[in-house]
């Protein structure tokens, strides 16, 4: 079996509503210019949310595929071959959503919550956010030996 996990992130639902209020202050705003920002400003928002609506996590032949969606704009392939290590983990708070570079802790993708798998790949440590730790570390594992995750 393949190995296929979706997470869907509360964070949107924030971006969505700063989009409504920002929408909703357009009668009251004087000034086309000013219209005009704030509709940029709430377009951007509902971008931002479309492109971290979610997280998938899936096989896509010797590759592990990470990536944001449903407008998917960020996604990372890992080969199987990279990864010499994957550890169940828990995130600090600090590291906080989305996907970014810490010094101390490399690189995350996140999009809601604490758990998370810890890669160790040649080029550096790659943290994944799920919700789903166990499976994912079984399936990596499983495809370690050479054997499909059940």
């Amino acid at each position: 079996m393949t190995y296929a996990h979706t997470q869907r992130g509360r964070f949107a639902w924030l971006l969505l509503a700063i989009a409504l209020v920002t929408l909703a202050l357009l009668p009251v705003v004087e000034g086309m210019a000013a219209k005009a920002g704030l509709a940029v400003f709430a377009a951007a928002f509902v971008f931002v949310a479309a492109a971290f609506w979610n997280l998938t996590v899936r096989e896509e032949g010797a590759h592990l595929v990470v990536a944001f969606g449903p407008l998917s704009i960020a996604q990372r392939r890992i080969a199987y071959d990279d990864i010499a290590s994957a550890r169940a983990a828990r995130s600090r708070f600090i590291d906080g959503w989305g996907m970014h570079w810490s010094p101390s802790r490399g690189w995350i993708w996140n999009i809601d919550g604490r758990d998370c798998v810890e890669l160790e790949l040649r080029s550096g440590t790659f943290r994944i956010g799920t919700d789903d730790p166990t499976g994912l570390v079984k399936h990596i594992e499983a495809r370690a030996r050479g054997t499909r995750a059940e």
